[in-house]
């Protein structure tokens, strides 16, 4: 089963306003097996509704609108689609006291104008809006919702419970399996693994993030089992690159190890300054195992209080590996981080120079440090080689959990 979504509103096309609307529906439609075709985005104009609906209608089981259904002059969904269907808009009895009842209780007047947010097209089906005034409608295999997230979210699992009951089909909800990939570039990572992707009804899919590459299948559940085996040969060829699957974050995974090996953890930043204490502290509960996060901008503050030697920031310059491994050893817990590197360009840098950084990560008593060349603007840099920090330490804390457990045996 397939749908198309519109989503209408001038403010989505200038950039005034964030669609959330599309994200949250797919979501809500995965579970019950329908599939999205194609998004659009339209303006408030007739004209602009109607074009949208017509490339829709031949292309889809099922439209759904979002946006257009309030009071002011340029909400125009309900005259557009009236227009497209030819029926008239009209108001329900009900709905109308329904609707003055709730601005009796806000000590609101309702005004002739507010009439829009209850005018439906002739024999459509209605959703009740708990949370606002317009309700949502069905009409011709085309759902339509108020744009405002609250109400979107109120009514739309209550349409999906009618929708599928009334079309009498079986649910086969679609499947997702992501792996999110570390240290490769997603040209080689296809290479590597699209001999497996061989399967009718599996469809995958490249995300490239900030903090790796998404490698996405999509399916149905009935597929659950083959896309199993499939993971089973990623983990194989790419294991050592996989930072997480689905939902899991890099995050998540970090204070998973500390608990499970009660370790803790001290960072020392330079060029990052504060971001990755900034994304570690959002964890809950890691107070118990975090000490502290020092951020060490400058090359004084390296020798004050990371313990950098003079001779190294000499000799090596403060972007180096040596100085990355000496930022760690103030540090007295059982887990390091230290990141220093060129995150934009500066007085008397070479450009070539932009997006070097050198993470340093220490497990116990083993120290290693890795160079790596980011590229992207100032914050994107930042934001890689946090990301690459915490992959590293979580990939060196199961090397060494590894070999340990194994010396156990």
């Amino acid at each position: 089963m397939t749908t198309i979504i519109i989503l209408i509103g001038t403010e989505l096309l200038s950039g005034a306003t964030l669609d959330t609307n599309s994200i949250y529906m797919a979501k809500e439609l995965n579970k019950v097996g329908i599939k999205i075709t194609y998004k659009l985005t339209v303006g408030d104009k007739i004209e602009d509704i109607i074009e949208a609906l017509k490339f829709a209608k031949d292309r889809a089981q099922l439209i759904i609108l979002s946006g257009g259904l309030g009071p002011t002059d340029d909400d125009l969904t309900k005259k557009a689609l009236s227009k497209f269907l030819g029926r008239k808009l009209i108001v329900d009895a009900e709905e109308l006291e329904e609707a003055k009842n709730k601005f009796k209780k806000l000590d609101l007047e309702f005004l002739d104008k507010n009439l829009k947010e209850i005018e439906k097209p002739k024999g459509a089906y209605s959703i009740k809006n708990d949370v606002g005034i317009a309700p949502a409608f069905y009409v011709d295999d085309i759902a339509v919702f108020p744009g405002v997230p609250s109400e979107l979210k109120n009514m739309f699992p209550k349409f999906l419970d009618y929708y599928i009951k009334q079309s009498g089909k079986e649910i086969d909800p679609i499947y997702i399996k992501d792996f999110l990939i570390n240290g490769i570039p997603e040209s080689i990572i296809e290479e590597k693994v699209k001999e497996f992707f061989t399967y009718d009804g599996i469809e995958y899919e490249f995300l490239l993030k900030n903090n790796g590459v998404l490698l996405r299948l999509q399916t149905t559940e009935k597929n659950k089992k083959i896309v199993e085996k499939i993971r089973e040969k990623i983990y194989n060829r790419l294991g050592n690159h996989i930072i997480s699957e689905d939902d899991e974050n890099i995050l998540e995974k970090l204070y998973n190890l500390m608990e499970k090996e009660n370790m803790t953890l001290s960072v020392v930043e330079s060029c990052t300054g504060g971001l990755l204490s900034s994304k570690i502290v959002s964890i809950e509960g890691i107070s118990k195992y975090y000490k502290e996060g020092i951020v060490t901008y400058s090359n004084s503050s390296k020798l004050l209080r990371a313990g950098v030697k003079e001779e190294s920031l000499t000799r090596y310059s403060a972007v180096s590996s040596e100085v990355a491994k000496e930022m760690l050893s103030n540090i007295d817990t059982d887990l390091g981080i230290a990141i220093t590197g060129y995150a934009s360009l500066s007085a008397g840098l070479d450009e070539d120079m932009v997006g070097v950084v050198y993470i340093a990560t220490k497990v116990g008593d083993k120290l290693n440090c890795e160079r790596y060349k980011f590229l992207g603007d100032r914050d994107t840099i930042r934001e890689k080689a946090v990301y690459q920090s915490l992959f590293n330490l979580c990939r060196k804390m199961e090397e060494v959990f590894r070999s340990e457990h194994r010396r156990e045996d």
